[in-house]
């Protein structure tokens, strides 16, 4: 069997091209053998910021995005693996693939994850992104019991309670929206915001005699507005 020698050769520029090719001296020097051209390559850095693709995040997904590594180590990226990082357990892979976007779906509103993300070329893994937190947020359920407490013919005065479910973020406010019921063709528009503490509203901008419907709506800063309670 034949002696297998090694060598480990030094200052090597990377990114750049080399080709190597072996002799034999016995005193004199030997045939050459078949020569082999590399790229001297090494790991790639650390990729950028994971953040939030527009629009995606729901009670049970979000959408994330991340910046290329600055430098690739003079390899070609092959993968990305994005993974969820938890406490004293392993870390989770969500994500395996050639995109610097992926949807990771199968969460729980009210729930905040963290996510790194590591880029992978010929000669390996990388480092790891910093560590990035994202809070899963839901549109909450609607208001409850919204009712009228009592009227004149100048006033109509509102009452409902909060939601059984806030969406995994804490209400921001409530929007009541109005239609006069002579306007069969007309939608309800909305006719104020007030804080999520408050649970009445008196509506001063009415006409004795005529007719109104409402209803309210309960919103969060990440989720937004809940479906319409019961109208009345």
């Amino acid at each position: 069997m034949p002696n297998v020698l090694l060598k480990i050769v030094t200052g090597l520029t990377l990114d750049a091209d080399y080709t190597f090719w072996v002799t034999g001296l016995n005193p004199d020097e030997g045939a050459v053998s078949d020569s082999l051209s590399v790229r001297a390559a090494g790991k790639p850095t650390a990729p950028g910021a994971i953040t939030e693709v527009a629009s995606t995040r729901t009670g049970s997904q979000i959408g994330l995005t991340w910046v290329a590594p600055s430098a690739t180590g003079g390899s070609a990226i092959t993968a990305y693996q994005l993974v969820r990082v938890q406490n004293n357990v392993d870390d989770i892979v969500k994500y395996y693939g050639s995109s610097t976007s992926t949807t990771v779906t199968g969460l729980s509103a009210g729930t905040e994850y963290t996510f790194k993300v590591v880029a992978i070329n010929l000669v390996g893994e990388g480092t790891y992104s910093s560590e990035y937190k994202f809070l899963i947020v839901d549109v909450p359920t609607p208001p409850l019991n919204l009712a009228v407490s009592s009227y004149t013919n100048v006033q109509i005065v509102l009452t409902w309670e909060m939601p059984l479910f806030n969406g995994g973020q804490a209400i921001t406010g409530f929007k009541v929206y109005r239609r006069a019921l002579s306007d069969s063709t007309a939608e309800h528009s909305l006719l104020t915001t007030v804080s999520a503490s408050t649970f009445t509203y008196t509506d001063s901008a009415v006409t004795g005699g005529a007719e109104y419907s409402y209803y309210v709506v309960a919103y969060n800063t990440l989720g937004g507005d809940s479906e319409p309670s019961t109208h009345v």
